[in-house]
């Protein structure tokens, strides 16, 4: 996240994460601000903090017997120490204290605050004069701790960051996700910033608030790939590549005390945790021209190379008398070094939509299927429909129109939706040019299945990378898992009893990958078969049951009501189906991705085992395959 220290006036990008094993980096770009004012104007240009020796107070340290946190950390030359802590309530200053390993005496402050706003933690970035271990202390009496990690500037995009302290209130349950990507700690939504640049690596960035798992203050957390295997108040945005191996960032920076509420920012970064200079504004306001018919709704930049080689951007708004959503498109006209923010020129509405009650046509983006700069090429327009619920009960839809795009207009040819169980929201994607493929990635969770009031955690994760390709009779896309996937593979699994359609026990951490065949013509002939998943320890209310019949591809959820526990996609002929079974989580891909649907098990749920039900003459027994999953998530360090 982007914006300005609440108690100083330097912009910072900070590192949130964990260690990793392979290329894995977690930075958020940090700022929180009271008031919902993530505004930072006239910032001075951030420069790396001064190292300092241990002992640079004469602070005398309380007794030991008031310390009761102790940790330990390895230190190198250039070590950076991200530090997140602030003052208990009634209590003056809130400690940390730091001693070379093995040296009792030799204590002193390592940093302090006076905050002591439960709403807020005081972010501290520090460089030691000091190699080897060392032993920082705390005393929970007067100060809290949300999060402590060490990183060095010129290894962190090879080999992350190291976890050093997670407070209990933030930390992901043991039991998250084992090989879809997310956080370590804290909450996440929407991603941003799906990209890849010159050096071949990827890199995606995600809303995130990283001291509980529930909304708040926005941060953005940052987590980079060689191969798209994830080992590890500022709202949706945008990266894009410079010449010069950096990235040109573009967010929304949101402030409910300031007219017009929301406007488009940018930052540029080379070294992906500090920005080179200030944030800038690139479209402050709505353009004047449309700003009466529109609320302050104005939001999720997403910039893209178009066919004439400028930068082209969409944004989200919607209309002022309830007649439903926009997109808007601005094309960039000056041409200025690293994508600079300047010479922004409104060009239109792009897309309207008001089916379903849609409201506001979120996270935008329109992506290429194919080389930007041919005329040939299709381009791909994804959005979110906030508020929609259609007639089978499906809310937070996610429609995907693929027409021609000449610069100007934008002819659409056909659509479908990205999830026809409406359990991810705010795909991302973007062409990459070095593969030559377009790629997408959502959230694992939808609006509707949190309720900030009563879920005291919400952990999400984000989908499985995925291509994004046009099929060959260009009237239909498809969205297989992306080939890397396979990588994520540990064993393959006997399938015998799956086969002879009896119950078939998973692995003990539910992770698998499960491919088969089904003849769909004799769906007619024979009935529906069914794929049962079954919760461990939860019954018939732990159901998840995928559904193929002539009528098309249904998911019913065992713990929903009965008005809302069936997605179809109606238009589905399956005759093949690609499930990923995660904790947490299933995602389907039936026939290469042309139909997929995705859903959220509620409190990190695990499936225990599975069944087929139906009759064997519409099962393809000799294609069925199951693999165990590997485990992605690296082992938080904790004290």
């Amino acid at each position: 996240m982007l914006g300005k220290n609440k108690n100083t006036t330097k912009l910072v990008l900070s590192v949130t994460g964990t260690a990793i094993l392979t290329a894995l980096l977690l930075i958020a770009l940090w700022m929180l601000t009271k008031g919902g004012d993530c505004s930072s104007p006239d910032l001075p240009s951030p420069s790396p903090p001064t190292p300092q020796p241990i002992s640079t107070t004469t602070k005398s340290p309380p007794p030991p017997a008031q310390k009761d946190h102790f940790v330990r950390v390895d230190l190198r030359v250039d070590s950076v120490f991200h530090i997140w802590l602030r003052a208990n309530s009634g209590e003056k200053e809130g400690i940390i204290y730091g001693r070379k390993a093995g040296e009792s005496d030799a204590e002193s402050v390592l940093v302090s605050t006076t905050e002591s706003d439960e709403r807020w933690f005081d972010f501290r970035e520090i460089v030691l004069l000091h190699k080897g271990d060392m032993e920082l202390s705390w005393w929970s009496g007067s100060t809290t701790i949300s999060y402590i990690y060490v990183f060095e500037p010129e290894m962190v995009q090879a080999e992350g960051i190291r976890t050093v302290y997670i407070s209990p209130d933030t930390k992901r349950d043991p039991r998250a996700e084992k090989f879809h990507f997310h956080a370590p700690l804290g909450w996440t939504n929407d991603p941003a910033g799906f990209s890849r640049t010159p050096d071949k690596l990827f890199h995606i960035f995600y809303q995130h608030y990283p001291h509980r798992q529930k909304w708040a203050a926005m941060h953005w957390g940052h987590a980079v790939s060689k191969d798209l295997n994830w080992k590890g108040g500022i709202f949706t945005g945008s990266a894009v590549p410079t010449k010069d191996g950096g990235l040109r960032i573009y967010y929304t920076d949101h402030n409910d005390d300031r007219h017009p509420t929301e406007s488009q920012r940018s930052v540029l970064t080379k070294d992906f945790y500090r920005p080179m200079g200030p944030p800038r504004d690139a479209i402050p306001h709505l353009p004047a021209q449309i700003a009466a018919n529109l609320t302050e709704d104005f939001r999720d930049p997403n910039v893209v190379v178009g066919p004439d080689g400028a930068l082209f951007m969409t944004t989200s708004s919607r209309f002022r008398d309830g007649s439903g959503g926009v997109v808007l498109l601005f094309r960039q006209n000056k041409t200025t070094a690293n994508g600079g923010p300047d010479g922004w020129e409104f060009k239109g509405i792009f897309h309207k939509d008001n089916r379903w009650h849609n409201e506001v046509c979120e996270c935008s983006v329109l992506i290429p299927l194919g080389d930007p700069h041919s005329s040939k090429t299709f381009w791909a327009l994804v959005y979110s429909m906030s508020n929609s619920i259609d007639e089978d009960g499906r809310q937070n839809l996610n429609p995907v129109i693929v027409g021609n795009f000449d610069g100007e207009k934008f002819k659409p040819r056909f659509e479908q939706m990205l999830d026809f169980a409406a359990g991810s929201y705010a795909f991302q994607g973007f062409y990459d040019p070095i593969d030559e493929q377009s790629l997408l990635i959502g959230w694992l969770g939808n609006w509707p299945d949190y309720n900030a009031a009563t879920d005291s955690d919400f952990p999400t994760a984000y989908t499985l990378p995925r291509l994004l390709k046009l099929a060959p009779s260009k009237n239909y896309l498809m969205t297989p898992p992306h080939p890397s996937i396979i990588q994520l593979r540990e064993s393959e699994l006997d399938t015998a009893d799956f086969r002879s359609f009896k119950v078939a026990q998973l692995p003990s951490d539910g992770a698998v990958e499960i491919l088969f065949e089904i003849y769909y013509w004799r769906l007619r002939i024979y009935g529906p078969i069914r794929l049962e998943m079954s919760l461990a320890g939860k019954g018939e209310e732990g159901k998840i049951s995928l559904v193929a019949s002539k009528d098309g591809l249904e998911m019913v959820l065992g713990w929903k009501n009965v008005t809302e526990h069936r997605y179809v996609e109606r238009k589905a002929r399956p005759t093949s189906l690609q499930i990923f079974v995660d904790v947490g989580s299933v995602e389907v891909f039936s026939d290469q991705g042309q139909w997929t649907g995705t859903t959220r098990i509620p409190d990190e749920g695990r499936v225990d085992n599975i069944q087929l039900v139906g009759k064997s003459e519409v099962f393809n027994a000799a294609s069925a395959k199951m693999w165990a999953m590997k485990s992605t998530q690296p082992e938080q360090i904790m004290p």
